[in-house]
């Protein structure tokens, strides 16, 4: 409560606690702090920073304060606990993206060996859910999340940071319709790539960028896994995809589900192949493109 409130709730905490409570007995609180007017780590500095920017009255209060205000009402500061971090504050959670991740999984599995060593690169990583969930099963490889939005940056960093295997990268920002030589990338080959629910929701560019850079970017017997609802030889079904284009393309001329037999051609242009398809619930696939060819 205390960082999200005017000051003088906080005065006003320390004033009712003195009435209330009995002699001996404790007040605990819980919340981010200063230390004589220093506030660390950065994420604590931006969290601070949002706050105040939504109301000048709120903001992390320092330690130095609280115990000058609790000794004016008779409150003696005892102990300093230091706990993790609360994440869920910075975490963004679409449900759509808890309920499709395990049949997504299902698929990797097949595909990425859990025992290599290597690197996966996933374009347009949105919210992060995806990535850090997926990064605990395939232990020896390195995931690198990327995002055009780079207000998204803090919340797969979220997810990133709770991932026992700590082998999710900090996210880089992507315009995918760039060449791939302008991106800020630690790796300069990657054995796998993913892309999400991204083709849909982007200019047509967007794809096309996606293929011409995963034909550079991956090695050679490199996979490329997408995932989405798609059209096929022009047909949109069921009547619930067909209904989910028309939004699509209200909101956005550009956006709309893109034609498998389409970015087969796209593909095959920069050299790879579809291989696969597998049929997932709610009407989606997973699309397995291969860039042929042995290491």
């Amino acid at each position: 409560m205390i960082q999200v409130s005017p000051f003088n709730c906080t005065l006003g905490l320390f004033k009712a606690a003195a009435n209330i409570l009995k002699p001996n007995a404790l007040m605990i609180t819980y919340h981010p702090l200063a230390f004589d007017g220093v506030i660390e780590p950065q994420s604590n500095k931006d969290f601070d920073l949002e706050l105040k920017s939504k109301n000048p009255e709120w903001g992390i209060r320092d330690l130095t304060d609280l115990k000058k205000i609790g000794n004016k009402n008779g409150i003696e500061f005892q102990q300093l606990y230091n706990l993790p971090a609360n994440n869920n504050r910075r975490k963004i959670s679409y449900p759509a993206s808890e309920r499709n991740r395990n049949f997504i999984l299902n698929v990797l599995q097949e595909y990425l060996n859990p025992l290599q060593n290597g690197h996966v690169l996933e374009i347009g990583s949105g919210t992060g859910q995806h990535i850090s969930y997926f990064a605990t099963f395939f232990p020896h490889l390195k995931f690198q999340p990327s995002e055009y939005e780079e207000n998204l940056f803090d919340s797969i960093k979220a997810y990133a940071e709770e991932v026992p295997t700590k082998n999710v990268r900090n996210p880089v920002k992507i315009d995918i319709t760039t060449d791939s030589k302008t991106w800020n990338l630690e790796t300069k080959l990657f054995d796998y790539m993913l892309n999400i629910n991204m083709m849909h929701i982007s200019p047509y560019n967007c794809t096309t960028g996606l293929f011409q850079n995963a034909s550079k970017l991956l090695k050679p017997g490199g996979i490329m896994i997408t995932y989405g609802p798609y059209a096929h030889n022009g047909v949109i079904e069921p009547q619930s995809n067909i209904d989910f284009d028309k939004g699509l393309r209200r909101q956005n001329p550009e956006w709309g589900l893109r034609d498998i037999k389409e970015l087969q051609q796209i593909a095959e242009a920069v050299g790879m192949t579809l291989t696969k398809k597998h049929d997932l619930p709610a009407n989606n696939k997973c699309l397995i493109w291969l860039k042929p060819g042995n290491e």
